[in-house]
């Protein structure tokens, strides 16, 4: 699914992922696993190897990247971040903590890489408004990137928030954002 897969593949794609994400999450609680214990294509879509996987994919392409990819890739990782999992038993808040640390240390190498796309978006065509010319516009890639860094943050990851501090990634934000 690299930059050459057509648009509505990717869409499909993120779109199965975040359907069996979000159903396997409601159903954690509610229909336990025969064999009493987790559910192992949850526990497989929560691992950082899917995490890296998703990154690897949306992120592949170098100058050519697809937004569709990005997109999409964004949405699937935004979705394992989300704390709305039911917790165990055991402990109410730590299977759901588990999972955000996971999802983010996977992610944390590859902060350069989603800092990148938003000072190099893929190429989008520029738009006249009735205020400005906007070349490039800020477009739904760099939105997303963005969307991703502030629900990074909001984790309160210290290896997460020590990154994006060392990247200056708040700064190219407010930069991208005021252009």
């Amino acid at each position: 699914m690299g930059p050459e897969t057509e648009p509505e593949r990717h869409c499909n794609a993120s779109q199965l992922l975040l359907d069996v994400i979000r159903i396997s999450r409601d159903n954690f609680g509610t229909c336990p696993v025969e064999s009493g214990g987790p559910d192992p294509i949850l526990e497989r879509l929560e691992s950082p190897e899917t995490a890296s996987t998703v990154l690897d994919l949306m992120l592949s392409g170098g100058d050519q990247r697809s937004e569709s990819a990005i997109v999409g890739g964004v949405a699937v990782l935004l979705t394992l971040l989300e704390t709305s999992r039911i917790p165990s038993e055991d402990s109410p808040e730590k299977n759901e903590r588990f999972c955000q640390s996971n999802i983010c240390k996977a992610i944390v190498p590859r902060l350069k890489d989603l800092q990148d796309v938003l000072l190099n978006p893929p190429k989008k065509a520029a738009i006249t408004t009735t205020a400005e010319h906007l070349d490039p516009p800020f477009g739904n890639t760099r939105l997303q990137i963005c969307r991703l860094i502030t629900a990074l943050a909001a984790t309160r990851e210290a290896q997460v928030l020590s990154t994006l501090a060392e990247l200056g990634t708040f700064g190219v934000l407010l930069v991208r954002i005021q252009q």
